[in-house]
């Protein structure tokens, strides 16, 4: 007989290092055609929406379909942000949906340095798995490798806003 399925907590921290100033940086975070090319359904969905409201107590809405095997899914993230400061830090709390199903919650902190060669981007996550299947193992690596593809479109996406 399968386990029941729990609560799961835990956290993550990752550091990356992007070539461009803070304030470039930023734009990663607070401009909507930017931000999209880093945090977004993967795929891509015809019918999928991506809103964004970047203030704080503003929003941020992404939803759309993705098949990564035969049943499509539906993928729901929805964003509040808690804290901005410009060219410096960005503090929100995410809920993640699957198939209309609440399956996580996250208190994720993004903090922006200036460096030589241009900004340190410290970037830790706060989560919870609601009612995990299993020991919660599989959520727990999904997470730990969604946010390092996260993190490397992010750096992507910072580098390219120039201009």
């Amino acid at each position: 007989m399968p386990a029941e399925p729990h609560t799961i907590h835990g956290a993550l921290a990752r550091t990356i290092e992007v070539a461009v100033p803070p304030a470039t940086a930023f734009r990663a975070f607070s401009e909507l055609d930017v931000r999209r090319r880093w945090f977004r359904i993967p795929g891509h969905d015809p019918d999928g929406i991506h809103e964004l409201d970047f203030r704080v107590g503003g929003s941020e809405h992404v939803r759309g379909s993705f098949s990564p095997l035969e049943h499509p899914e539906l993928l729901d993230f929805r964003v509040r942000f808690v804290d901005i400061v410009p060219d410096r830090r960005v503090v929100q709390t995410f809920e993640f949906s699957l198939d209309d199903r609440l399956r996580a919650v996250f208190l994720q902190t993004f903090e922006l340095t200036p460096t030589a060669a241009g900004t340190r981007i410290d970037y830790t996550d706060q989560y919870t798995f609601i009612d995990s299947p299993g020991d919660g193992s599989a959520d727990v690596a999904e997470r730990e490798g969604s946010s390092r593809l996260m993190l490397i479109g992010l750096k992507i996406a910072a580098e390219s806003a120039t201009g």
